[in-house]
């Protein structure tokens, strides 16, 4: 406990830890905008005009209405009957013409579907930065004279990382959903699922848990920050281009293996993808799409794997690297 203590102490103390904060506070604020933006009221000014534009439109449907059904009868082949409902079916209405406030519970689930990855890349860096900074510029051997027991010290730094970037994402995923809380009863908005918005929040934090580790673990094995920074954006770019092929029969069959699909399968309680197959018919090689998804218990499981290799792999290289 000694050790956990010293350990959540000196990320405290480190000045990246509080840079990543600040920015993370500030994403959030304008992620808070986008919310009260969508939620707002629909102003007098924006009803009249929606009312204004309606009507000018109702107008011109009226006046065409006889050349409309005329020209369906001529071109279409159609009864006037049918081309009757046919061009009732297009009579504007006013909802076209003004905007619909987005509820509660629409406008707090894509907020937090983007602050969940802001705040686990955040915490990536804070744990890349936690074990990478000391192993790259030696520290942790003068850490080790004075307790030469390994295994207890990345144990205390792997969960000091956890316990502190656990706390601080539910800390401000808890504030960014009352502050829609608020929005939402300053502006009157409809609700909608509001324990769906919760329970979001909740799953949340496993990415950030799981993005941490990712972070801590690959830091420590590239012994430096940067690895896991680099590691980070490699991938990134290894998504861009297996999105780019996904259309590929091959390269939609990995779609369940792609780490991201998983994380986004625990955010969304569920992830949705289409799977290419080409079947070979007497027209030629026909493609086939059909739909898959991965569960939200298969996305925990593979990220419980991940994480425990990942863990297992650092832990036992810690364990007999030189770290002077």
């Amino acid at each position: 406990m000694r050790l956990l203590l010293a350990e959540l102490n000196r990320i405290r103390l480190r000045r990246l830890t509080w840079v990543v904060t600040v920015v993370l506070l500030l994403a959030l604020a304008g992620l808070t905008l986008i919310g009260a933006f969508s939620m707002r009221p629909v102003s007098a000014a924006e009803s009249a005009e929606g009312r204004a534009f309606y009507e000018e439109s109702l107008r011109y449907w009226e006046q065409d209405r006889e050349r409309g059904i005329t020209d369906c009868v001529e071109y279409q082949g159609l009864s006037e009957e049918e081309c009757q409902q046919q061009y009732e079916s297009y009579q504007p209405s006013l909802d076209q013409y003004l905007r619909t406030p987005t509820p509660f519970a629409d406008a707090a689930t894509l907020v937090l579907s983007l602050s969940t990855y802001l705040l686990g890349l955040g915490g990536l860096l804070i744990a890349a930065s936690v074990i990478g900074a000391e192993l790259s510029s030696g520290a942790i051997g003068n850490w080790l004279t004075f307790i030469p027991r390994r295994v207890p010290v990345y144990l205390a730094k792997l969960g000091a990382v956890v316990v502190a970037l656990l706390l601080g994402a539910a800390v401000l995923q808890t504030l960014l959903v009352l502050a829609h809380v608020v929005l939402a009863t300053t502006h009157g908005a409809v609700w909608g699922d509001v324990g769906g918005v919760w329970w979001m929040a909740a799953r949340s934090l496993l990415v950030v848990l799981a993005l941490s580790v990712v972070g801590f673990t690959v830091a420590c094995l590239g012994r430096h920050t940067i690895v896991a920074v680099g590691a980070f954006l490699g991938y990134g770019f290894l998504a861009i281009v297996h999105g780019v092929l996904q259309g590929f029969p091959w390269a939609s069959r990995l779609m369940p293996w792609v780490p991201h699909n998983n994380l986004e399968a625990v955010v969304q309680r569920g992830y949705s993808y289409q799977v290419v197959t080409e079947d070979v018919t007497a027209d030629g090689i026909m493609p086939t799409v059909a739909l898959e998804t991965i569960s939200l218990t298969q996305g925990l499981l593979y990220w419980a794997v991940v994480l425990a290799v990942l863990v297992t792999v650092s832990l036992l290289v810690f364990r007999r690297r030189d770290v002077g």
